[in-house]
């Protein structure tokens, strides 16, 4: 009787296992298409130059970036108690992944309509897709960080967000010469219009791999859903419970508002300084961007399970500060090139760490509130950012933003390497030093 006890306990386990590996590919496999449709969306690479040429001056250009992160603020904040007492995660995933992927298409539709004729009513609605997209983006957010910290061992996720990018990487490396050559033989709008629809159907396909995963059934946490008052006030108690995780955001915005500040330009700042067009340098830029972010991938990846994710993002501020002394030193459209590659090395650090150490803040039983947290903080970082580096832009000149983007730069790894302590002894379990229950 013990000996078929035992068998049947190694083969639950050898079940589980191979779900896990099994769940693992599907998450990758997600990222390679949601990773892929993302970059296109990016309004450091395609958005900007697509808004500007709509007829957007570059205030509106940041106020337009600026709209994602504003809403970002408030939802996952109100909803992350009730997404903790969700037995299962994966419904809210895929109800809220429709409303999620169907921004790129709309604006496809209407750019082609709408565009170049009536520019006003297009950014009108632009914005107005825009607000729906990030309601369902942010939310999605938080479930979505909970579904697959649940499906996924805490020693894969290092591995699992690498991968996720870099799988992502790949289609965008091999698709720069299509996005060039779309750009260069298409007439505007059209040649945007394609590659905001090739966002859409990428995003779609990455919906089916989501829906393949499996999760294991689960209870509900204990206690009922809390009003709004008191959901806000239960999250905000994190901030009390755990100073190094209060600290962390610090760090964190304040190297996301450095970062914002310049990233939804720098393809602009290419135009405006050298005088080339993005479509004859846009396709290359992405280029040089992804592939180092592709081999940045698996150095940080590397670096994190050595060191830990604390120690990986501590060079996040030193790669981006490399990267705007590039923008300023370069003398041609060429050098300027090398700002792109060293953006893509200081992303893949951001890649592969940082919403593994979110995760290993909040352990098991409270993860959804601490990505709230972290996410409203992140999001009114990269709300101001974009807006203030337009304001620079347009009254005063580029160089100011990129100084503005060093200092912040260097205060966020400053308080990230001295104030906060390393939160991967937390991995999945309470934290002994923590006050307060779940």
């Amino acid at each position: 009787m013990r000996f078929t006890s035992v068998a049947h306990d190694h083969g639950l386990m050898a079940l589980r296992r191979r779900a896990e590996r099994a769940n693992l590919i599907l998450n990758i496999l997600d990222g390679a298409f949601a990773i892929l449709a993302f970059a296109l969306l990016d309004p450091g690479n395609v958005i900007a130059p697509f808004l500007r040429k709509a007829g957007a001056s570059d205030t509106l250009v940041g106020l337009l970036t600026s709209i994602d992160p504003f809403v970002r603020v408030v939802v996952p904040l109100l909803i992350a108690r009730r997404i903790e007492r969700l037995g299962r995660k994966k419904p809210t995933v895929l109800l809220i992944g429709v409303f999620q992927r169907l921004h790129a298409i709309v604006v496809a539709v209407m750019a082609v309509f709408l565009l170049p004729g009536r520019r006003t009513a297009f950014l009108a609605l632009y914005a107005a897709s825009l607000v729906v997209y990030s309601a369902a983006n942010c939310a999605s957010g938080v479930v979505w960080s909970d579904f697959v910290a649940k499906v996924t061992p805490a020693a894969r996720r290092g591995l699992l967000f690498a991968w996720r990018w870099n799988m992502g990487i790949v289609p965008i490396v091999a698709s720069s010469a299509a996005i060039g050559w779309l750009l260069a033989r298409l007439d505007f709008p059209l040649n945007y219009a394609a590659i905001l629809a090739a966002s859409g159907v990428s995003f779609w396909i990455s919906f089916v791999f989501v829906a393949l995963v499996r999760e294991r059934g689960g209870r509900p946490a204990p206690g009922g859903v809390q009003d709004g008052a008191g959901r806000l006030g239960a999250i905000a108690g994190v901030l009390r419970e755990d100073p190094s995780f209060a600290r962390y955001l610090v760090s964190s915005s304040l190297s996301a508002l450095g970062e914002s500040m310049v990233g939804a330009f720098l393809v602009l700042t290419a135009q405006d300084r050298f005088g080339v067009e993005p479509e004859r340098v846009l396709a290359w830029y992405m280029l040089a961007q992804y592939a180092c972010f592709f081999v940045g991938n698996l150095v940080a990846l590397r670096l994190a399970s050595a060191k830990g994710h604390r120690k990986s993002l501590r060079l996040r501020g030193p790669l981006a500060i490399l990267a705007c002394l590039a923008a300023l030193l370069a003398r041609d459209y060429v050098q300027y090139g090398l700002t792109f590659a060293i953006w893509g090395l200081a992303r893949s650090v951001v890649s592969v760490s940082e919403v593994p150490i979110i995760m290993e803040f909040g352990g098991e039983t409270r993860r959804p509130r601490y990505w709230a947290l972290w996410s409203a903080c992140f999001a009114v970082a990269t709300a101001v950012g974009p807006f203030a580096g337009g304001v620079l832009r347009e009254y005063a000149n580029a160089e100011w933003g990129f100084a503005a983007a060093m200092a912040l730069s260097a205060a966020g790894t400053a308080v990230l390497a001295l104030t906060v302590r390393d939160p991967s002894a937390r991995l999945d379990g309470p934290d002994p030093t923590r006050r307060g229950g779940p």
